[in-house]
């Protein structure tokens, strides 16, 4: 899948919000966050794309990337805890998290502390409403759905890699569930900028190379 372009919606929302930080609640700090789990090139998608979407909307945006890492990457809450409290800490009160299970940590300290975070891969909003602003969604239904439809039309190609982004409706973004309000300015923003992805005018990157 082409994890940067959820992660590119989810980035320029997060620095549209902090554009207008005072109707959110933001600190006035330009700055936001990223845990991932390890930096291999799947995670490393994520933290592109988010920090490339943030760029588009405001290029002197810092954006900062953490990765989990460790003996658990994707199992560690504790340290996925201790590095959001210390991005928020340095002035970061939005923080998207690529890091699976221990993304959980990273919602943790959004409670304690009182900022901001974006769930990733399925709707985790409902996980903590009024702290877990958007998530990233990874479309397995819409990759099923493809699978079965055209192994059943005979047009199943094997041994092919195919891979999905906002233009199969394999990757988006969803507010649903959650209790924070983003404007419909910036949700008209964000519809603006898929098509701009979708038609190929913004080209997300996969690295920072």
């Amino acid at each position: 899948c082409r994890e940067q372009e959820g992660s590119f919606l989810v980035g320029a929302m997060a620095a549209m919000m902090k554009q207008d930080a005072a109707a959110y609640g933001l600190a006035d700090s330009n700055s936001i966050g990223f845990v991932g789990a390890m930096e291999i090139d799947t995670i490393v998608r994520f933290a592109a794309g988010y920090t490339a979407g943030a760029q588009y909307i405001n290029p002197d945006i810092n954006v900062d990337i953490q990765y989990v890492a460790g003996d658990n990457p994707f199992g560690d809450t504790t340290t996925a805890k201790e590095i959001a409290l210390s991005q928020f800490n340095k002035g970061s009160d939005i923080i998207y998290h690529a890091a699976g299970g221990s993304g959980l940590g990273v919602f943790t300290a959004a409670k304690e502390a009182g900022f901001m975070a974006i769930g990733c891969n399925s709707n985790q909003n409902i996980i903590d409403p009024d702290h877990i602003v958007a998530s990233m969604l990874k479309r397995v239904d819409t990759a099923a759905f493809e699978i079965v439809k055209n192994a059943a039309e005979g047009t199943l190609a094997l041994g092919e890699e195919v891979v999905l982004g906002l233009e199969q409706g394999g990757i988006g973004y969803t507010l649903e569930g959650s209790n924070i309000q983003v404007s419909e300015d910036i949700v008209a923003q964000l519809a603006d900028l898929e098509a701009k992805v979708i038609s190929g005018e913004i080209a997300v990157p996969a690295n920072f190379n």
